[in-house]
């Protein structure tokens, strides 16, 4: 909004972060004049609401079964990680939405809107794009290979101007994946040396503990696998469109499996799956109407539904996490206000979104590492050097450190993890807020503010 609907991003990401989801919050936020990110959390419970409605119209006309219909709508809706991101700024839980669009308007035959989906899908999440490309390939078998045409259509006209734009942006075509690449892999290593990825848990206990909100996930497939082995004739009783569902989720989840172990992506958090949950919903309810013993078939639903009240009700203080997990960005915000409202026009290296929104200052205030620190960016070589040229030529009086991976403060000055005042080359570091809430009991990141002055500016200046 503050460039002329032109997609830009302050730390320069444009083409990292497909615009899709985000160009649906600036609208909200410049229809309802406010701006912060109570417009985000208010359109993802009305995307997640709207997804479990699309999940039962679904289920219940692939089955013609209203209850099917309705027991998908609630399953998904009980999802604990369908409940914690249905509210958080994350494209998710609409990428979601969009996938079961795509989905049913494929089911019903609805070639206006496939083009149309096709489109906003590539633009929200590049896995929708794989997504497109296996219901392009059932469609060219189901009916023609006209009406997968229209579909990949719309999704190569997306790709194609996102492709231009990133030619403009960084004089690559295929800039926006070769930095997605990057930004993956070095999250993935920070989050390895901090020991937050799934895969480096050293004890068995903490690794069930970090599995477990994917418990109704694993629920569900064992499910899926139990009846596939004791009823013969289930592929025979089942609808052609659930093999659709199968090869949509079996290849997005053959797809994370790969990117994890390869280090492409940064932990196993459950909202990457998130995406083909509703697929994962559908299958395992058209699976279970399936069987042909009706006391089978109602135990079966009845253990689905029993794991998963036991796992919504084990994972409740987990969306306490996820509410309060950025609490300390939301405070260091309103301290930058408090400060901005008692001295002059400084500058601030600020990587954390949140924070920049709760301050309430301009924009063009603020500059992220990718900013000061450019092509360095990665290689840490004399980082310090250029962080404080940068420091100096943009006027930079306020540095917020965090400790996670969207920010390199952290790694140029390690010692700010003591929060203890330093020096160096000419510079004095102080921090003058630190976050010590309760919320850090709950996964919220410690979080604080220095000021930076010159030694030679003197005690009155700091």
């Amino acid at each position: 909004m503050d460039n002329n609907w032109v997609y830009s991003d302050y730390k320069g990401l444009e083409i990292i972060w497909l615009p899709g989801y985000h160009y649906l919050i600036s609208a909200v936020m410049f229809g309802w004049g406010r701006f912060d990110l109570l417009p985000a959390h208010v359109v993802n419970m009305i995307l997640g609401s709207m997804a479990c409605g699309l999940m039962a119209w679904l289920i219940s006309d692939v089955t013609s079964n209203w209850l099917a219909g309705l027991g998908a709508g609630v399953t998904l809706a009980l999802m604990p990680w369908h409940i914690a991101y249905s509210h958080m700024n994350m494209p998710e839980v609409m990428a979601g939405l969009l996938l079961l669009g795509l989905l049913l308007a494929a089911y019903k035959d609805w070639p206006i809107l496939l083009p149309i989906l096709g489109f906003v899908g590539s633009l929200t999440r590049h896995e929708l794009t794989l997504a497109i490309f296996i219901i392009g390939v059932w469609l060219w078998v189901q009916r023609g290979w006209l009406v997968s045409l229209r579909l990949w259509l719309g999704s190569g006209i997306a790709l194609a101007g996102w492709s231009w734009w990133s030619w403009y942006r960084t004089g690559e075509f295929l800039g926006w994946w070769s930095r997605s690449v990057m930004a993956a892999a070095h999250d993935a290593t920070f989050n390895r040396a901090a020991g937050s990825r799934l895969a480096d848990v050293g004890t068995l206990v903490e690794t069930v503990n970090q599995a477990y909100p994917l418990l109704p996930v694993i629920c569900l497939t064992g499910v899926m696998v139990l009846v596939g082995i004791c009823c013969f004739r289930w592929h025979y009783d089942l609808p052609r469109y659930t093999w659709l569902l199968i090869a949509v989720l079996a290849t997005h989840w053959v797809v994370l499996g790969r990117s994890f172990v390869n280090g492409y992506l940064p932990v196993a958090d459950p909202r990457f799956v998130l995406i083909t949950l509703p697929a994962l919903v559908g299958i395992g309810i058209i699976v279970i109407m399936a069987i042909p013993q009706p006391a089978l078939r109602w135990a079966t639903t009845a253990i689905a539904f029993w794991i998963l009240f036991l796992s919504l009700f084990k994972q409740i203080p987990e969306f306490s996490r996820r509410a309060y997990v950025t609490h300390p960005e939301k405070a260091a915000g309103e301290y930058l206000a408090t400060i901005a409202a008692h001295h002059g026009s400084e500058s601030y290296w600020v990587d954390a979104p949140t924070a920049i929104y709760y301050s309430q200052l301009d924009p063009k205030r603020f500059f992220s590492s990718n900013k000061l620190l450019a092509k360095t960016l990665y290689m840490h070589e004399n980082g310090s050097d250029i962080a404080l040229a940068a420091i100096k030529e943009e006027k930079i009086r306020y540095v917020l450190w965090e400790d996670v991976s969207y920010t390199f403060v952290g790694q140029i000055w390690p010692q700010m993890s003591q929060a203890i005042p330093f020096e160096q080359n000419g510079y004095h570091f102080e921090p003058v807020f630190h976050y010590s809430g309760w919320e850090l009991e709950y996964g919220a990141k410690p979080t604080s503010l220095w000021q930076v002055t010159e030694l030679y500016e003197g005690e009155d200046s700091r």
